[in-house]
């Protein structure tokens, strides 16, 4: 029914509201909706039973961590970023990631273990709560949000993890499913495949990598030339004093941001694990190219 409602009523619909309600309202009825849909997906694959109802999702992100871990410019910075904006789009997000691996053969009912790998603020491991006796374990290269972590959103465990491999806290073949957003676009070119590598040893066999990379609509960051200069390198990596490093990445939230080729990573990620799916930025929830991985 959800999905009637959205694909034939209110998608059809969505340019009424946001032509005559206030952005206010319409992010406020935005996260209301996804949170009631992401909640029927979970009662609907895990049965009542499984899905835990009483959960605080805590607060939004700080103004601090929003610096760090998600900022392209000074505009993106400064723009209105309500609660409700926040939680529509980790709702939206954590719905959809769940429906792109489903066909690929990831059944939430087997998954009992989730690694945010780069977790940030935690946006959308805190909604995985949701989902009864599932171990939940979030790390982050910097000490300042597993610190807010630890304090805003109760529950999984949080971790400290190192720029180099490997995650000390985890033992071989420990997590069904490993989400990681917006972190392999900032690792260095030379720790890319060592990083891979750790994600499959951490996974069990089957478990799925759900990872991001840039897509072709951030070449334009690079300046005027900038997909021709992908196309000819294959892979670009700037450092975090280039003026054309992201603002999150210039503030110290990476070290560098990475752009490559649809074939280099192709190859890079491959490599290690399967790759059961590619989505093109255009296509995907987050603005970013998403990469579903498998161990074999």
């Amino acid at each position: 029914m959800f999905e009637f409602v959205h694909n034939h009523i209110l998608r059809p619909l969505y340019p009424v509201p946001r032509a005559v309600l206030p952005r206010k309202t319409i992010f406020r009825l935005s996260h209301r909706y996804a949170k009631a849909r992401f909640l029927n997906y979970l009662k609907k694959r895990l049965g009542p039973q499984w899905v835990e109802t009483n959960i605080d999702d805590g607060p939004s992100m700080s103004k601090r961590l929003r610096l760090l871990t998600r900022s392209l410019d000074e505009a993106a910075y400064n723009a209105e970023f309500s609660d409700d904006q926040f939680f529509y789009e980790s709702y939206r997000q954590a719905y959809y990631f769940f429906r792109l691996m489903e066909p690929l053969g990831f059944n939430l009912r087997t998954c009992g273990s989730i690694l945010d790998f780069g977790c940030g603020s935690a946006r959308i491991l805190r909604l995985y709560r949701y989902i009864d006796g599932v171990y939940l374990v979030g790390s982050d290269v910097h000490p300042e949000c597993i610190e807010w972590c630890i304090e805003n959103v109760p529950g999984p465990e949080f971790y400290v993890n190192q720029a180099e491999p490997p995650l000390l806290f985890s033992k071989d073949n420990q997590f069904s499913f490993v989400i990681s957003l917006s972190v392999f676009n900032h690792i260095p070119l030379n720790q890319q495949t060592a990083w891979l590598e750790e994600m499959k040893r951490v996974l069990r066999p089957g478990g799925f990598l759900l990872c991001t990379t840039l897509g072709r609509s951030y070449d334009r960051v690079l300046g005027p030339g900038g997909h021709q200069l992908i196309r000819e390198q294959k892979e670009v990596q700037i450092e975090m004093n280039d003026e054309r490093a992201a603002l999150s990445t210039r503030a110290g939230g990476a070290s560098h941001d990475i752009y490559q080729r649809r074939d280099r990573v192709i190859d890079v990620f491959g490599s290690v694990l399967r790759l059961r799916d590619y989505i093109p930025d255009a296509w995907s929830p987050i603005g970013q190219d998403v990469l579903i991985l498998q161990k074999p």
